[in-house]
């Protein structure tokens, strides 16, 4: 089980989580596939952004086992303080989905 990172967002050190439950959040929430988000390159919508970063956090908050009352509104509000937390939460995404896909196979001979 991968554990959580600490990430900072405005005045707030939140624990952040992307694994398997966050991905599930993720997907339910926006109706797309985690894999879909490359497609948008740099041009990530705002909505796809705050369900990602919800999603890490809530996942984050449970695996911390801390009590997360953050709702989408109060992550608009957080980036509108630091819009470079973005880009830190997307860092963070980009290394734990790494982890993941970066196993080494071993070939017969």
């Amino acid at each position: 089980m991968s554990k959580f990172q600490k990430v900072k967002i405005g005045e707030q050190e939140l624990a952040i989580k992307f694994g398997f439950s966050a991905l599930s959040i993720f997907e339910k929430d926006t109706g797309e596939a985690v894999a879909s988000i490359s497609k948008y390159g740099d041009q990530l919508p705002v909505h796809i952004a705050i369900s990602l970063i919800y999603a890490g956090l809530k996942d984050g908050a449970r695996s911390a086992k801390s009590e997360f009352k953050l709702t989408k509104e109060d992550i608009g509000d957080l980036l509108d303080e630091d819009i470079d937390g973005l880009t830190r939460v997307l860092k963070i995404f980009g290394d734990m989905m790494g982890k993941n896909t970066k196993k080494k196979i071993k070939t017969i001979k």
